[in-house]
């Protein structure tokens, strides 16, 4: 499969937001990432506003006026980081809705349910555990990211290997989905994403693109489900092995 693949199967995935079945598994973790993100910015925004008072008090009083620029800045700043850091919180916090979205969609794609058949509380435990070994995977390859970044010369190429990494941990990210419902193991999707890496980064791709759109990226989270088990339905009837 091709680049394009990868794309058409992020695009396809709006097609189904509205779909039977979907649909509720679409808003719930919306919601709960909504939730995790509002609450999170409240809290900090009472740091920023501390922060900037404190500032204020450091500086002689001729230099109030830089405080309507200081202080929209510091909000702009931590809007960005907090919506970056957060949205990879929430995407944990709503793990165990995004299995069940997986699973919905695969269902709606090939008309048969995953193989696996587990209660809810061993599909919410597993689902964390699951994200716990996609973070020991995804931060080693991190560090070595923003040590590239630290190093003359090399960092020249430092925005394009930051969005290749971005593209493929979230290809990594919202593909597993599909596997984990299977009971496939972890290694399984590497090894499938890694024999095809071109449809891989074609839908990581526009999917770093969209998470990189603070209060956007959460809401583009249950699309990049739905992609991700689609571009995994798709592998799958092109013929692609998907070991235990």
């Amino acid at each position: 499969m091709t680049f394009a693949d990868g794309v058409r199967a992020f695009t396809d995935a709006f097609g189904l937001l509205r779909a039977r079945g979907i649909a509720t598994f679409v808003w719930l973790p919306t919601l709960v990432s909504l939730a995790v993100i509002g609450s999170t910015l409240t809290l900090v925004f009472g740091y920023v506003d501390a922060g900037v008072a404190w500032v204020m008090n450091q500086v002689p009083s001729w230099l109030d006026f830089i405080e309507a620029i200081l202080a929209p800045l510091a909000y702009l700043i931590c809007i960005v980081i907090a919506a970056w850091l957060f949205g990879y919180v929430a995407t944990l916090v709503s793990s165990p809705f995004l299995g069940f979205l997986s699973a919905r969609t695969q269902r709606q794609e090939t008309g048969a349910s995953p193989a696996a058949n587990l209660s809810v509380a061993a599909t919410v435990l597993g689902t964390l555990s699951r994200e716990v070994r996609k973070l020991a995977y995804h931060l080693p390859r991190l560090l070595l990211v923003f040590v590239i970044t630290l190093l003359p010369i090399v960092n020249l190429a430092a925005p394009f290997v930051w969005f290749l990494f971005g593209a493929w941990t979230l290809a990594v990210q919202f593909v597993d989905y599909a596997p984990e419902n299977e009971d496939a193991s972890f290694k399984a999707t590497l090894d499938v994403l890694k024999a095809n890496r071109a449809c891989a980064l074609g839908f990581g791709a526009p999917t770093a693109l969209a998470m990189a759109i603070p209060f956007v990226n959460f809401m583009v989270i249950p699309v990049a489900v739905i992609g991700g088990t689609l571009l995994w339905c798709r592998l799958k009837e092109r013929g692609a092995p998907t070991p235990r």
